[in-house]
C-alpha cells in the first residue's frame, strides 16, 4: 500500500462559512438600510476575513497519514507534533458524521489504541469517511492476523 495523505474538507467547516456568508449579508443590508461608516465595515470585513483564515489555518496545521504499518497524525505549524498508532495496536474505531456531513459526505474517524484513551487518533473532517474506514479495517485486519 502507497502512503495515503489526508487533509480536512473545506465542507468540514461549512458551518462558519455559513456564518461568514450570513453576517456578510446582514452587513450589507444594515449598510442599505441605515448605513454604517467606514471604519465599522472595515471592523466588519477583518473580522470576516479572520473567520476565513482560521479556518484555513485549522486546515493547514494537520495531516493524517495511512502508511504501511501505522496510521500517523502530524500536527502544528512550526513546531510538530506527531503521533502514531500501529494497526495492530487499534482497539477500537468509530466514524461520526453530523447532518452536514452525511449530506456532504464527510466525517470523523476515532482510531483508539490498546493503550486506552490516552493512545488515540481523531482523522477531523475527511472525504468518503466510510471508503477510509474500510482501508483501516482491512489493514487492521491484516497485522491482527
Amino acid at each position: 500500500m502507497r502512503r495515503i495523505h489526508l487533509k480536512p474538507t473545506r465542507l468540514a467547516f461549512i458551518k462558519t462559512y455559513i456564518v461568514v456568508i450570513v453576517l456578510g449579508v446582514a452587513v450589507l443590508i444594515t449598510d442599505m438600510i441605515s448605513g454604517i461608516s467606514t471604519t465599522w465595515k472595515l471592523i466588519f470585513l477583518l473580522c470576516l476575513i479572520l473567520l476565513l483564515a482560521d479556518v484555513e489555518y485549522r486546515r493547514g496545521i494537520v495531516d493524517y497519514y495511512l502508511e504501511e504499518e501505522q496510521i500517523t497524525e502530524v500536527e502544528g505549524f512550526i513546531a510538530k507534533r506527531r503521533k502514531s498508532i500501529m494497526y495492530d495496536k487499534i482497539s477500537e474505531i468509530t466514524i461520526s458524521k453530523g447532518v452536514l456531513g452525511r449530506l456532504f459526505d464527510f466525517g470523523n474517524i476515532l482510531l483508539v489504541g490498546t493503550a486506552g484513551m490516552e493512545n488515540q487518533i481523531m482523522i477531523k473532517g475527511i472525504r468518503r469517511p466510510q471508503k477510509i474506514l474500510k482501508i483501516i479495517e482491512k489493514k487492521v485486519h491484516e497485522k491482527s492476523s
